[in-house]
């Protein structure tokens, strides 16, 4: 490989992200809520450290612990939930909160002391062999501060983790059910009633415990920063010779990543109704063009990605948002049962369809747009160089066979929208069939065609099946290419 450009696309380093990162992982949490979600500082910190993850040790272990912390901390809201649906049969068991409280602290703090053990085996390694000297160098926590160590630092993080998850979690103890014998005389202590004071203090002590911690991270990050050596201390551990290798990897690592974010997409096709929300759908479909475009924008860097591309998935993303908007206004004022008879509900949903068409059209020629794209990428970055007749014909056969399964992606996708039209349409033309019913008999109101709506989740099924297959085609075919040089 001749572009070696992509290995020294250095990421911006933000001050108002990192200190969010700081404020978001070193604020105090409760039981499972946490107002400042966890997660958000896991996924800035690995964003950053991705870049020398694939160039100096240690980092990549860091990164992969920072990531795996994100994804745990983001169960924590679903959890909460189970906790909330636990107490809403039973008012007094805090039970399922304790352990799940526990249990999260306990993951959570394998996660984060490894990577913080990482991060720091990281900074050392790299100091030691650079003249990155703020990685190992005392720095000052104030003007009038005398300095402390990098490794101080480390053991105080250890120390601060350990004593958050306890205050975190060891409260909750106090709330577990306790059995009381009905024949005893003795004065019962109930651990609960001590619950409000120990939570108090495990606030209070934990915010004062994490805030020394998080001013002396912001320093210690200032330090860095301000010397500016970071970043190329990381490149000089890359020698010419392993280049062509590291580019080849990132480039794989990029067109699969962003084909992970392409299927991700398919997800925000489906539609999901509930009768007792009027029936509006709940997940907007315009957030499939969100992530295609960036999707599109990772892709960019290894094949030029035409504007016209991103403009009309810009495009379709308003559109698809306006028609959105639309149904749900109709949804939230009449109802799909009023088209029966209601005139006024009728002309109202008209505006429906129309939105609904204008964003099928979008999307549709959105689709042909990026399939073209796709193919552009393929033939750039799938295959192998071609040293005689016989490679020459395997390379026309194997371009033909990634155009073919480029077009059923694009097929696929396509199909998604135009099957929501006809839904749409369907629904304008409604049908009344009387049932019976415990005191007589009702009415039900189906669509045009009852069974439609089973079609429009089977389609969204296929894009998804389909973007999974293109994605793990795209994997083989770069393994194949790119494997001379790692």
């Amino acid at each position: 490989m001749k572009d070696l450009s992509i290995i020294n696309r250095r990421p911006r380093v933000r001050a108002w992200l990192i200190t969010v990162a700081i404020v978001f992982l070193c604020n105090p949490t409760v039981r499972l809520f946490d107002i400042l979600p966890d997660f958000v500082s896991c996924f800035i910190i690995a964003h950053y450290l991705d870049y020398p993850a694939e160039r100096a040790p240690f980092f990549k272990e860091a990164r992969s612990a920072f990531m795996k912390l994100g994804v745990v901390s983001l169960f924590r809201i679903p959890a909460f939930f189970v906790s909330i649906q636990a107490r809403s049969g039973n008012a007094a068991d805090y039970d399922t909160s304790a352990l799940l409280t526990f249990v999260f602290a306990v993951i959570e703090g394998i996660y984060l002391i490894g990577a913080l053990a990482n991060l720091f085996a990281a900074f050392f390694y790299l100091g030691e062999r650079s003249d990155a000297s703020s990685l190992i160098s005392r720095f000052k926590v104030g003007t009038k501060s005398r300095g402390i160590s990098p490794d101080a630092l480390r053991s105080y993080s250890v120390f601060a983790v350990i004593f958050k998850l306890a205050a975190w979690s060891l409260p909750e103890f106090l709330l577990l059910t306790e059995g009381v014998d009905l024949g005893a005389y003795s004065q019962v202590i109930r651990p609960s009633a001590l619950y409000p004071f120990a939570i108090l203090l495990s606030v209070i002590s934990s915010f004062f415990v994490m805030l020394i911690l998080g001013r002396r991270f912001y320093f210690y990050i200032s330090a860095i920063r301000t010397e500016g050596k970071f970043f190329s201390a990381v490149d000089l551990l890359i020698t010419e010779e392993m280049k062509p290798a590291l580019t080849a990897k990132l480039t794989k690592k990029d067109i699969n990543s962003a084909f992970s974010i392409i299927t991700a997409s398919t997800f925000f096709s489906v539609i999901l109704r509930f009768d007792n929300l009027r029936e509006i759908n709940l997940i907007p479909f315009g957030l499939t063009g969100v992530l295609i475009i960036f999707a599109l924008i990772k892709l960019g860097r290894h094949s030029h990605t035409p504007r016209i591309t991103i403009f009309l998935g810009a495009f379709f993303t308003v559109s698809a948002v306006i028609s959105h908007v639309y149904e749900s206004v109709f949804l939230d004022t009449y109802s799909y049962e009023m088209l029966v008879k209601n005139k006024l509900a009728r002309a109202e949903y008209i505006p429906v369809i129309i939105s609904c068409a204008v964003s099928c059209l979008l999307f549709v020629i959105f689709v042909i747009s990026l399939g073209v794209f796709l193919k552009k990428l393929s033939d750039i970055h799938t295959g192998f160089e071609i040293n005689g007749e016989l490679d020459k014909k395997y390379m026309a056969s194997h371009r033909r066979s990634m155009g073919r399964k480029i077009a059923l992606f694009s097929v696929s996708a396509a199909l998604v929208p135009i099957i929501r039209l006809l839904d749409t349409l369907f629904r304008y033309f409604p049908n009344l069939k009387i049932v019976s019913v415990e005191d007589g008999f009702g009415n039900v109101t189906f669509s045009l065609v009852p069974w439609f709506g089973v079609a429009v989740f089977l389609s969204s099924v296929l894009f998804f099946g389909v973007s999974f297959y293109l994605g793990s085609v795209f994997k083989e075919a770069l393994e194949l290419k790119y494997s001379e040089d790692l």
